[in-house]
């Protein structure tokens, strides 16, 4: 398993996010128990997600050749509900990377498409959920 990566109830509905030693405050905009401390969760899986697609488009660069200078990715994402649970339904990357020649566009995409997170989310991950009370029972959600 890798790393732990603890959240943490801070006030209102805002948490705190550590891993590695670096934290992230988010919190849920829009409620009315909002701290307005940071990103909703839904924001930070799409931060996450341009993130992974920056830093792939950034290895292409460095292995291309090409200056990863520039590279900014802008995203932009829907929810949906359905039977009244709320998801992330779709999310749009676009990726500009000035320093790649046109020639190697295509590429540069495909190393994009190929990284964790997409790989991610073509194949979700299992998730277990085990609510621990103070009582010590354990509830598998």
């Amino acid at each position: 398993m890798s790393e732990i990566i603890s959240v943490t109830f801070e006030r209102g509905l805002a948490f705190r996010g550590t891993a590695r030693g670096f934290g992230v405050g988010m919190d849920m905009a829009g409620h009315r128990r909002s701290s307005g401390v940071g990103p909703t969760p839904s924001d930070l899986l799409v931060m996450a997600i341009g993130g992974c697609l920056g830093m792939h488009v950034a290895i292409f660069c460095e292995k291309a050749g090409v200056s990863p200078e520039g590279i900014r990715v802008d995203l932009a994402y829907t929810l949906a509900e359905e039977e009244g649970r709320r998801r992330v339904a779709s999310v749009y990357a676009e990726v500009q990377a000035p320093g790649v020649p046109a020639e190697l566009r295509a590429a540069a995409e495909k190393a994009a498409r190929e990284s964790i997170l997409p790989n991610t989310l073509a194949r979700p991950p299992v998730l277990d959920i085990v609510v621990e009370t103070a009582t010590g029972a354990r509830e598998v959600a």
